[in-house]
């Protein structure tokens, strides 16, 4: 029996990261589609119908929280888990905020690919067995 290849939307303004991650995940058995901006992702999500969505956190800053909506608010995709990425500390209450939307984990950036992949499949093992719960992820010591 031939296991489903998961669909992951990644959306982020950095071209140079959208083509590394693009190559890891398709590399990693993923079935992949990238984008620079949420609207573009708005209009092929449908589609596309991701498993998991790895969301650049900064692109929030500038008015991009539509996809977030759109996701959560959506019944087919109020339950896509969400990646946040981001270069930024995350605090407290932004933690709290992003509890009210589908993002389950946050990962700072710069991080190994692998990083993303093992996150990916935490996920989908989650999500199989015991639900999802909240993980910050943060690859850098201090």
């Amino acid at each position: 029996m031939k296991m489903k290849k998961n669909r992951i939307m990644v959306i982020d303004d950095d071209e140079l990261f959208l083509e590394e991650i693009n190559e890891a995940l398709n590399l990693s058995g993923f079935t992949v589609s990238v984008f620079k901006n949420s609207s573009d992702a708005c209009r092929v999500i449908n589609k596309f119908k991701p498993d998991i969505i790895l969301l650049n956190l900064n692109l929030l800053n500038h008015n991009e929280l539509r996809l977030d909506d759109d996701i959560c608010l959506s019944d087919e995709f109020s339950h896509t888990p969400i990646i946040a990425m981001t270069v930024f500390f995350i605090g407290i209450e932004e933690l709290l905020q992003m509890c009210f939307f589908c993002i389950k984990k946050v990962i700072i950036k710069p991080f190994d690919p692998q990083i993303v992949i093992r996150a990916i499949e935490d996920i989908v093992i989650k999500s199989h067995t015991d639900g999802l719960n909240y993980d910050l992820i943060n690859n850098h010591p201090g």
